[in-house]
This record gives structure tokens, sequence and C-alpha cells, in this order.
């Protein structure tokens, strides 16, 4: 109080110093709210935003990632995976001849990231029941941290593919966020 301090926690005692007849030394280490100074508001310039200031890229590109928020997978038969496909299979993961991972029946979808392009690239072109296998370098963020940026050997068993399948870019897409026509949707987006 006598400092006006206001502690974000408990404080942790650092030393405690007692001896029989003599007044007892605690020094604390506590952690304090930063002090905040907000400069005065009104004075930052500020640029309002039309909505004729917005691409119709932006607007474009907005409307995909709704569409893609309403992407969905679908069985197919006799396919043959490619990227963005989503796929069940057997999963193994070696490293050092030890068994990282083993996953049944697991879900994946086929990503081309850079992260995660070598992993899935030999499932490309594979049909169900097709067996993939391949060596990647692990993430150095890997979870398992003796495995983080080793090689590694993987093996998947691919045992089901679903296409997926992303709604036409029309009146129903409008219509699934609860307005009546794509003209619609598209000035809500611009102007949101």
């Amino acid at each position: 109080e006598e400092k006006n301090l206001r502690p974000v926690f408990s404080p942790a005692v650092e030393t405690l110093d007692a001896k029989p007849g003599e007044p007892m030394t605690i020094e604390l280490n506590v952690e304090v709210e930063p002090e905040i100074k907000i400069p005065d508001y009104a004075k930052i310039p500020l640029t309002q935003t039309t909505a004729s200031d917005v691409a119709d890229k932006e607007v474009d590109a907005f409307i995909e990632n709704l569409r893609e928020s309403k992407a969905v997978y679908n069985e197919a038969e006799n396919a043959v995976a490619g990227w963005g496909d989503y796929v069940q299979s057997d999963f193994e993961l070696k490293v050092d001849g030890k068994t990282l991972e083993n996953r049944p029946d697991a879900w994946f979808i086929i990503m081309q990231h850079p992260s995660s392009q070598e992993l899935f690239a030999p499932l490309v072109g594979k049909s169900a029941g097709a067996t993939a296998e391949g060596r990647a370098r692990l993430s150095e963020q890997f979870p398992n941290k003796e495995a983080a940026g080793k090689e590694a050997e993987y093996r998947f068993v691919l045992k089901q593919i679903k296409k997926k399948s992303l709604p036409a870019m029309d009146d129903a897409l409008a219509k699934d966020f609860a307005l009546e026509t794509l003209a619609q949707l598209r000035e809500k987006v611009r102007t949101y």
C-alpha cells in the first residue's frame, strides 16, 4: 500500500532471515500491473473506410472463405486421393526404428502446405486399399522432443477417400447466411 503497488500474483518469498532476538527480514518478489499511459485518443487521426474502398477481389476472397466454411466431404468410390481430400487410413510413424505413432482408422486432410506436403505427397494418386510410404524430416516443433528435427519413416494404408464439395456461389449460399440473394451477401461483406 505504501508504494501503491498492484500485484498481479501472490508474492514469492526470495529470502527469509529469522534469527532469535533480531527483527525478521523477508524479501519478496512480486509481479505488478504495468503502468500504461494512454495518449489523448481524440488526437489520433482516423481514416474512415467506405464500402467503395473495398476491392471486389477482397469481397470475393471473403465469400470464398464462407464457401469453405460450408464445405462437405462426400465419400467417393473408385476415386484416387488428391490434395484437399479427406482420407481415412491406418498410419504408422517411426523414428530410429521406434514406433512413435500407430493410429488405425485415422482421418487426415491431404494438405498441400509446406509443413505437411512432404508427408502427404505419397498419398496423392492412390486408391483405397493402397499403401503409401515415405520418409520426411520432422519439424523442430514436433511434440515429441526426442524425435523433433529427425528423419522419420511413415506408412499409410488408405481405406477411404472423401472429396470436398463446396456450395455454389449463388443465392442458395446467401440463404445459408440469412440473406436472400448473392448480391445482398456481397453488399453485406463489402460493408461489414
